[in-house]
C-alpha cells in the first residue's frame, strides 16, 4: 500500500511539474484566477508583460497589486457572470517600444475542485504587421491589374493626339516642297503663313503637344512595366 501510495504521488508530483513547465514555457501570458479574483497561477510571460512579479500576485487580489490588467476587469467579470467565453482581436498597446496588439481570451477555468478563470493575452504583433504586408500586396496586385487596364486605354487615344500633331506640323510647314505646292495651290501665300506661325508660337505649340504625347507614353510604358510580371533568365 506504501508502495502505490509513493508512486502515486511521484505521478502527482511529476504532472505537477510537466504543467508547470508547459505554462512557463508558453510565449503569451497566462493567468489563472480564483472567483473573488486572487491569483492562483502567473507564468513568466504574464510577469514580462505587466513588469508584476509572480511573488508579489500570487494568493492576493489581481486588481489591486497589478494597474497593467485593470481594463480586463470588466472582461473578466462578464465571463464569471456567463460562464461563457469571451475574446478581444488585435487590442491595440501603447508601449515605449512602439504599438503592439494582442489578443486575449478569458474562459471559465473547468474544475470541480475550484472555481474561476483564466486569462490568456497572446501577442499578436508580428501576425498583424504580417496581415497588413499581405493586404498591401494585394493592394498592389489589384493596382498592377488596373494600371495595365488604364494603359491600354490611354494609349489609343494619346497614339491619335501625337499622330494628329505630327501631321498638323507636316501639313503646315511651308518648307515642306509638297506643303508649299499644295498652300499655293489654295491661294495661301507660304511665307505670310511661315511668318505668322512663326509670330504665334505655333510650331512651339505642336512640338508641345509631342513632346508631352512622348513623356505620358513613356508614363504608360512604366505602367505596363509595373503590371507585367516579371521575369528573368539567365543565358
Amino acid at each position: 500500500d506504501m508502495t502505490e501510495r509513493k508512486r502515486a504521488e511521484a505521478e502527482v508530483l511529476r504532472l505537477q511539474h510537466l504543467l508547470q513547465n508547459i505554462t512557463d514555457s508558453m510565449p503569451s501570458a497566462l493567468v489563472t484566477l480564483a472567483l473573488d479574483g486572487r491569483v492562483l497561477t502567473w507564468n513568466p510571460a504574464a510577469e514580462q508583460f505587466t513588469h508584476c512579479s509572480e511573488e508579489q500576485l500570487l494568493g492576493n487580489l489581481l486588481w489591486e497589486l497589478c494597474p497593467a490588467l485593470q481594463h480586463y476587469r470588466p472582461l473578466v467579470e462578464e465571463v464569471l457572470a456567463t460562464q461563457t467565453v469571451a475574446h478581444r482581436h488585435r487590442e491595440e498597446v501603447r508601449t515605449p517600444e512602439g504599438m503592439r496588439y494582442y489578443d486575449v481570451h478569458v474562459f471559465p477555468l473547468l474544475s470541480e475542485a475550484i472555481g474561476g478563470i483564466v486569462l490568456s493575452i497572446v501577442d499578436a504583433t508580428q501576425r498583424v504587421h504580417l496581415e497588413e504586408t499581405m493586404l498591401q500586396a494585394t493592394k498592389l496586385a489589384s493596382v498592377g491589374g488596373l494600371a495595365a487596364g488604364m494603359a491600354h486605354e490611354i494609349n489609343n487615344p494619346l497614339g491619335a493626339m501625337m499622330q494628329s500633331a505630327q501631321f498638323l506640323e507636316l501639313a503646315l510647314n511651308p518648307r515642306r516642297l509638297r506643303t508649299r505646292a499644295r498652300l499655293e495651290t489654295a491661294g495661301i501665300d507660304p511665307e505670310r503663313l511661315e511668318a505668322y506661325m512663326k509670330e504665334r508660337g505655333l510650331f512651339d505649340y505642336l512640338q508641345g503637344i509631342r513632346d508631352m504625347g512622348t513623356r505620358a507614353a513613356k508614363i504608360v510604358s512604366d505602367l505596363l512595366s509595373f503590371a507585367r510580371k516579371g521575369t528573368s533568365n539567365r543565358a
